[in-house]
C-alpha cells in the first residue's frame, strides 16, 4: 500500500482540498484488501481505495 499526508496526495487523485478526506490516504495496492480484524461485513465484490490509474480498474 502507499501512505500519502494529505498535503502530499498526488493530484490525480483530486483529494487535496477535499474537506471529506482525513489527514492522511492510504491507497491500497490491486489484488490486497484492507479490512478491519474481525469485521466479517467486508464487501468482496468491490472496494474503494485502489490507484485509479490501475488498466485493471477501467472496465
Amino acid at each position: 500500500y502507499e501512505v500519502y499526508k494529505k498535503s502530499q496526495i498526488p493530484d490525480e487523485y483530486h483529494y487535496k482540498s477535499n474537506v471529506r478526506i482525513g489527514d492522511i490516504l492510504i491507497v491500497g495496492k490491486i489484488g490486497y484488501q484492507i479490512v478491519v480484524p474481525g469485521d466479517r461485513s467486508s464487501n468482496l465484490l468491490g472496494n474503494h481505495g485502489y490507484d485509479n490509474r490501475a488498466e485493471s480498474m477501467h472496465p
